[in-house]
């Protein structure tokens, strides 16, 4: 495979004052240092392209405006920002299964993942099948039905390529809905930093009172066994591999799908009375998507404010669709979808 080589977005921030920016300010100057963002997913993977940092020298533009207790306070002129990004497109996304080269021995293949602990792919020995669990460049080693040793390099995306699932912090003062996984059997591959469970000192809130709790997991995709619930704690981002199985022993993979942790989303939408509500794809396309009003009792005794037509046939254009009855005036929660 030839070498990724990065290029460099750079974006000019204008000031106050409409004036371009001095030649002098550079960004990434060689020796510069690094700049380290923390939390970033994408850069834990990527350990080769950093963040650089804004070299800026004196400039006669950056002048003082005033003084206040002996303090020099200057007037932003330009400035610069940048990150590097990969030049081509990954070959796999998150999830995708991998195309094998010809003439893979997959019991062979099979127990050489086992025995080397290959990071970054799921291994469907049943299914003959590896999916991509993880981002960056991966290495997988195929057994050939000769004998050999095929060692193959590739370029993965730490997220998938269509519509995720998503589940939202379920911690307060977020309080999204846990996901229920009672009578499914499921395990989730994806990056220690989501899915390796942190406990300490938990803050929660029950009935407007908040209680202390200890021991308990306070960061990490965590899966009750007492309940069969999922929850996301820690305000984490990122998204991970989930695979459903037939049975608790986990031999038979039935499904993969991607799973991304993140905070709560509302995007408010304009509706009108008697037409079907549209969604907000943000990104991902709409075709399929079925309105699922939320449940609100109103208080004023004048009706419900959404009606989801359900329609009498599956194929019909308007079933599963959503309508606005009434405006929800002050509350907009009222009419959420």
């Amino acid at each position: 495979m030839s070498r990724t080589t990065p290029i460099l977005f750079v974006m000019a921030l204008a000031a106050a004052v409409a004036r371009a920016a001095d030649s002098s300010f550079t960004l990434g100057v060689p020796g510069a240092p690094g700049m380290s963002v923390g939390g970033s997913t994408w850069q834990t993977a990527n350990p080769n392209y950093p963040a650089m940092s804004v070299v800026a020298p004196a400039s006669r533009d950056a002048q003082s405006s005033h003084e206040i207790a002996g303090e020099e306070t200057v007037r932003l002129a330009a400035s610069e920002a940048g990150f590097p990004i990969e030049r081509t497109k990954p070959e796999y996304y998150l999830g995708d299964v991998v195309q094998p080269p010809p003439g893979v021995d997959w019991p062979a293949t099979y127990h050489n993942f086992t025995t080397n602990d290959t990071h970054g792919f799921l291994f469907d020995p049943a299914g003959q099948r590896v999916f991509v669990t993880s981002g960056g460049t991966l290495r997988f080693d195929w057994v050939l039905t000769d004998g050999s040793v095929a060692e193959m390099s590739y370029v993965t995306s730490p997220s998938c390529s269509g519509r995720p699932r998503r589940i939202y912090w379920t911690d307060y003062p977020y309080n999204g809905p846990p996901v229920d996984l009672r009578g499914k059997f499921t395990k989730f591959f994806g990056p220690d930093a989501l899915l390796k469970p942190v406990y300490g000192v938990y803050t929660n809130s029950a009935g407007g009172i908040e209680q202390v709790l200890t021991n308990r997991v306070v960061s990490g995709l965590w899966y009750d066994q007492s309940t069969r619930m999922l929850y996301a704690y820690g305000q984490l981002e990122g998204q991970v591999v989930m695979a459903y199985y037939d049975s608790g022993t986990c031999e038979k993979l039935l499904h993969v799908q991607t799973v991304e942790i993140c905070r709560p989303q509302v995007n408010v939408l304009k509706g009108e009375i008697g037409r079907a509500l549209k969604p907000d794809g943000r990104g991902y396309g709409t075709a399929g998507l079925r309105a699922r009003p939320t449940v609100v009792s109103p208080t004023d005794d004048r009706g419900e404010y959404l009606y989801p037509h359900p329609g009498r046939d599956s194929h019909r254009p308007k079933n599963g669709a959503g309508f606005p009855l009434r405006p929800p005036r002050d509350c907009r929660w009222s009419a959420a979808v």
